[in-house]
């Protein structure tokens, strides 16, 4: 069950969990679907996650699956969201950066480099 919760310094440690357990099952459900052609889909998940993820207090686990998470719907919406994507990637980028996971700072590099050789072709 995924409860809502709306006063972050009320929760107890099993509520964080819960949340980051949710965040993470949204992410991977997000996958699934953009992996199935479902783009539109998948971003609606991806935001779930984030939403859930932005109750959590900072930590590099949180940080690393945020940066996942915005790379992911970048990759998954950036025929259709434009600017917005655009906004998924600096977000995904700027956390990738911070949460020192080499994985995901290597994903973060080659979409960076990508959208700035596309950038400068038009």
């Amino acid at each position: 069950m995924i409860r809502k919760f709306t006063d972050s310094k009320s929760y107890t440690v099993v509520d964080m969990q819960e949340l980051y357990d949710n965040a993470k099952n949204y992410f991977e459900e997000g996958q699934k679907q953009a992996n199935n052609g479902q783009m539109r889909t998948s971003c609606d998940y991806y935001q779930k996650s984030l939403d859930d993820l932005s109750a959590l207090k900072p930590s590099r686990i949180r940080d690393s699956l945020i940066a996942r998470v915005y790379l992911a719907r970048y990759k998954a919406s950036r025929e259709f969201r434009g600017p917005l994507a655009q906004k998924d990637l600096r977000f995904g980028y700027s956390y990738a950066k911070t949460c020192k996971e080499p994985a995901v700072q290597a994903v973060a590099e080659e979409y960076w480099q990508e959208f700035l050789a596309n950038r400068d072709k038009d």
